[in-house]
């Protein structure tokens, strides 16, 4: 594999867990095939078809544990494993700044929202309220139907005329606090600490 280009082997999600979860070991170790579908989380089915791929390209080593029938399978990375690990690790830090994250398209207006993204949103409508570009009518308004979202199409309602706010934002102003106690809303650990 040549310095820069990354191995589509690894490259695929599942077998990069399997192989950086193995690396983690000192080297020469093994790990039954059992715990490393229990760490990687991965079907038994879809393990055993990536454990393949692996042992084929010489990435990783499988033996049977025992004699017996039923007996569990050990997995070592091998050294052309570790290896091409730090290959594949090597050229994704010279990938430019930002590429080796997934582009992500905005949610549709229909995907449901969580406690974070009514949080996120509440916290650029109090920029907004800060920076003058609404009353604190306008704020009280938006907040509620923020707050009471289920949707991304409903935050975007009660954000549409808005730039986009980016950076640390400021946390929503008090009078909002009373309109997060609404009914089933929980508020992150982080906030609780506050």
């Amino acid at each position: 594999m040549t310095a820069g280009v990354l191995d589509p082997l690894i490259h695929v999600p599942a077998r990069l867990r399997i192989v950086a979860t193995l690396a983690a070991l000192p080297a020469g170790d093994v790990l039954s095939v059992d715990r490393l579908r229990g760490l990687t989380g991965l079907t038994p089915d879809n393990l055993v078809t990536h454990l393949r791929r692996l042992e084929d390209a010489g990435y990783l080593q499988t033996e049977a544990a025992g004699r017996g029938a039923g007996a569990p399978a050990t997995v070592a990375l091998t050294g052309e494993g570790r290896a091409a690990l730090d290959r594949y690790a090597a050229a994704l830090r010279q990938l430019p700044r930002g590429a080796a994250r997934e582009v992500r398209r905005p949610p549709g207006p229909h995907v449901r929202v969580g406690d974070a993204d009514r949080d996120a949103a509440a916290a650029a409508l109090a920029e907004h309220f800060a920076q003058g570009r609404l009353t604190i009518d306008e704020l009280d308004t938006r907040l509620g139907a923020v707050l009471a979202a289920t949707t991304h199409g409903e935050i975007s309602r009660a954000t549409w005329d808005l730039p986009d706010v980016t950076g640390p934002w400021s946390p929503p102003p008090a009078t909002s606090r009373r309109r997060r106690a609404r009914r089933g809303h929980r508020r992150s650990p982080a906030a609780r600490g506050h």
